[in-house]
Formats: C-alpha cells, sequence, structure tokens
C-alpha cells in the first residue's frame, strides 16, 4: 500500500516555510475523509488555489495523476478503519468500565512482552547484531509502524557510531534496493509479517543482499529467502491481541539489539 497519508504527514511536518503546498497537505489532512469525494475543482476551492496547482501538488507526491491520488486516499482509510490497532472498538467490546479498560489493555501488552522474553532467540538476535557491525551499507525496511521504528534505531545506532539508513516513504525504499549489493544489509521489521509479502524481497535478493526479517509472523512469506529470521511476540499474528501487543513487544527488541551491540561492540566509552 502506498503511504500517501504518510507523505502528506512529512510535508506539513518537514516544510519550515508554509508555502502553499504546506497549505494544500494542512487543508487534505484537516479533511482527509472528505478528499476521496471532492473533484479537482472542489478541493482547489477548499485549498483557494487552482487546479493546476493541486495537479502539480499531486506530481509532487509521486502520483500519477487525482484519480490515482484519491484511490490511495480512500484505501489508506478503509486501512486504518480496520487495522486493530487504531480501532478503539476491540477492546471496548470486552471492557465495561475504564478501569476494566486500562487493566485489559496493559496484560494485552505485558502478555505479548512475557512471549518475547521467552521466544527471542538471542543467538540470532546476536547474529544480527555482528552483521549491524560487519557491514558498511545497511537499510532498515517497513511499513507504517515499522517504517518509524526504523529511523529510531536509525538514531540509536547513530549514538554508538554506527551509521544505518531508514527512510520517510515507501518509494524510497524501493530506490534504495536498486543500489543494494552483496555487501549489503537489509533488515525488514513487519509486526505481522506483511511486508514480507511483497516484491521487496525478490528485489534485495535479485541484488544478492544479505536478507533480514524481524517479525512475530512465523508463516511469513518468502521466509526461505531470509539468511536470518528473528521470531518475538505472539505467533497468532491475526488476533487482535499480536497485532496490538507487537507494536510494543517490537520496541523492546530494537532496544534489545541497541544493548547488544553497545555491549559487544562499542569501545569508544
Amino acid at each position: 500500500m502506498n503511504e500517501v497519508i504518510y507523505r502528506l504527514l512529512f510535508l506539513v511536518n518537514s516544510n519550515k516555510e508554509k508555502d502553499i503546498y504546506y497549505t494544500i497537505a494542512w487543508t487534505m489532512l484537516n479533511n482527509i475523509k472528505k478528499v476521496p469525494k471532492l473533484n479537482i475543482n472542489q478541493l482547489a476551492d477548499m485549498c483557494y488555489t487552482s487546479s493546476a496547482t493541486i495537479s502539480r501538488f499531486i506530481k509532487k507526491l509521486q502520483y500519477e495523476s487525482f484519480s490515482e491520488f484519491k484511490e490511495q486516499v480512500d484505501l489508506n482509510l478503509k486501512y486504518y478503519r480496520l487495522k486493530a490497532s487504531f480501532n478503539p472498538k476491540f477492546i471496548q467490546e470486552k471492557s465495561s468500565t475504564p478501569d476494566e479498560l486500562t487493566n485489559d489493555f496493559y496484560d494485552l501488552v505485558i502478555n505479548n512482552l512475557k512471549q518475547t522474553s521467552e521466544n527471542l532467540d538471542i543467538r540470532k538476535l546476536d547474529k544480527l547484531v555482528e552483521y549491524i557491525y560487519r557491514y558498511k551499507k545497511i537499510a532498515f525496511f517497513g511499513m507504517q509502524f515499522s517504517q518509524y521504528i526504523s529511523m529510531e534505531i536509525q538514531t540509536m545506532l547513530l549514538m554508538l557510531g554506527k551509521l544505518v539508513t531508514a527512510f520517510v516513504d515507501m518509494q524510497e525504499q524501493y530506490q534504495y534496493v536498486d543500489d543494494m549489493d552483496e555487501n549489503s544489509l537489509a533488515i525488514i521489521l513487519t509486526v505481522a509479517g506483511r511486508v514480507a509479502n511483497t516484491e521487496l524481497i525478490k528485489k534485495i535478493k535479485n541484488k544478492k543482499a544479505k536478507l533480514v526479517i524481524i517479525t512475530q509472523n512465523p508463516n511469513t512469506q518468502y521466509m526461505e529467502e531470509a539468511d536470518l529470521v528473528l521470531l518475538y511476540g505472539n505467533p497468532d499474528v491475526k488476533s487482535v491481541e499480536s497485532l496490538v501487543g507487537g507494536r510494543y513487544a517490537l520496541l523492546s527488541v530494537i532496544d534489545m539489539i541497541y544493548y547488544r551491540y553497545e555491549s559487544l561492540y562499542n569501545h569508544t566509552k
């Protein structure tokens, strides 16, 4: 899925000049549920600009047409409506009081963390840390939540003197793979294993890069293509418990990577 909402958010977050493109992105985000129902002239009027400027803005976001852009917005909205992690009803249906809601939610998170502590293979994690130490060209890949976790580990490793690559846009990930080779390390973060179902893995393997997958899903498609698979958390990735708790457990795995790298290879203390 294209990251259309993330692209709009990134443009707003990174635009210091508050130009017309900032205004368009900000207006769209404030009216995001209306966008799929608007024609280009209606959106232009909403943004106090011309349809030609809207067209240029759409091209800047790397979409071929306004119709394609609206289609992607609609797909993203449907995705978030269905995604358990962003659906408050998933736990409200089980919890009749605020106290029950609190207990149920944190029990869910704690249980996933316990499962991670039990099934995380520290030898495999240390092998990954060794790869990170050895390889010069390293990139972390992911979608949405995993994408931002990638930027977190990027900052953490930088503090230990190791520079790796992370991305704010899916399109950038595919472009980066074009320059990978047998001396490159690709690390895919995916709570439910869905990223591994894309063409990304095939493209990485065609470049003969070393491939690592970090996921809860023991049945991730193309897993046999990976050089190393690091499993954690709740393997029942179709369950709400796995999808919601897995986000927090992934953060714990990232912290473990940081701690082990610092322990094994950071000699600048």
